[in-house]
């Protein structure tokens, strides 16, 4: 597993830190907080990656486009 911090998971998702940001507060993306509510955002690489390719096939992976 590759975690990646928000820079990073938004380059790859082709966003901004900004957007990725409102995504995680919406819960529409796949993230980690391992230490508890309050702690650090990670997101898996894998994880991000199959989210993109249900979102380019349309399907939802049971998570919001």
């Amino acid at each position: 597993m590759k975690l990646l911090r928000y820079n990073e998971a938004a380059q790859m998702l082709r966003v901004s830190p900004l957007t990725l940001r409102k995504k995680v507060s919406e819960g529409t993306i796949p993230h980690l907080k391992p230490f508890g509510p309050h702690s650090r955002v990670y997101f898996d690489a894998e994880e991000l990656e199959r989210f993109l390719d249900a979102s380019r096939s349309g399907g939802t992976s049971g998570e919001p486009k």
